[in-house]
């Protein structure tokens, strides 16, 4: 019987380790995609979001086969940068996906400081650029 299996359900399915921020990281990509077609941000903006995404999983994904066939590894400086610049999606994804560099503390929280400024770069942008500038004089 199917249901009688535990390894068969589909919460057993997904990685143990699924966290909060592949989640947020998730989310942070559909918020850009919805916030361009509402025209609230510059559609430059999510291209680049999701551009940069797919090279940081594409650097996490070649670090992790280079780091089984012991070559030439990229840089954790090269990796931090990517997801500084705005690839922090998909080096977060590709942190739980992969498994890679899931042991490393400083990932952590190079991605989850990448993620608040980048929140915060949306927020100011709508800010400034949507909102009666009365409101900001005191």
């Amino acid at each position: 019987m199917l249901f009688k299996q535990p390894h068969l359900y589909i919460s057993n399915m997904l990685p143990a380790h699924h966290s909060w921020l592949t989640r947020f990281a998730a989310a942070y990509l559909v918020l850009c995609l919805i916030l361009t077609w509402q025209t609230l941000l510059p559609y430059y903006y999510a291209l680049a979001s999701v551009g940069l995404s797919l090279l940081a999983y594409l650097l996490y994904a070649i670090d992790k086969r280079a780091a089984r066939l012991k070559r030439w590894r990229v840089s954790e400086q090269r990796l931090h940068l990517v997801a500084l610049l705005g690839g922090w999606p998909g080096a977060a994804l590709a942190r739980q996906r992969l498994r890679h560099k899931t042991r490393k503390p400083s990932f952590s929280v190079v991605l989850w400081l990448s993620a608040l400024l980048h929140i915060g770069v949306i927020a100011a942008y709508i800010l400034v650029s949507h909102c009666n500038p009365t409101y900001f004089k005191l």
